[in-house]
């Protein structure tokens, strides 16, 4: 039991080809959505997420989405990551957020978004995220 648990506590899933993502294409690759605690998504040549994408990943707790080119992030893409402690999103090329991204991830406390290419932040995206430390936001 406490293997299994530690192994459910380390559980990677490592995706391997350029994507448009989104929730059917996560739920193909990622059989048990239940079991995974990590999402990573570095280097994966990603350029939009759709709405709903993460919808039902209540035990994902750190998300990795660094070094893709990321165009669009849909407003609800990240709709379901309520226990999302930490994301990770540089090097992404963005510009622009949309001001609600982040009003789901309300235990969300690391964020780190260096190395982007924000022209403009809005203060009031960050709200609701009443833990949040954000590292880095202009590199």
């Amino acid at each position: 039991m406490l293997l299994r648990l530690v192994l459910n506590l380390f559980t990677f899933i490592f995706l391997t080809q350029s994507i448009e993502l989104n929730r059917a294409q996560l739920e193909t690759w990622i059989p048990n959505l239940n079991s995974v605690n990590q999402i990573v998504l570095d280097s994966k040549s990603i350029t939009s997420i759709d709405n709903f994408t993460f919808l039902n990943l209540p035990n994902v707790t750190w998300l990795y989405m660094s070094d893709n080119p990321l165009e669009s992030i849909k407003e609800k893409a990240f709709l379901g990551l309520e226990n999302l402690s930490d994301f990770f999103m540089t090097k992404c090329g963005l510009t622009l957020l949309n001001s609600y991204i982040f009003q789901y991830l309300v235990n969300l406390s690391g964020l780190v978004v260096s190395n982007n290419q924000f022209k403009e932040i809005k203060v009031s995206m960050f709200n609701r995220l009443v833990q949040l430390f954000v590292s880095s936001l202009v590199h």
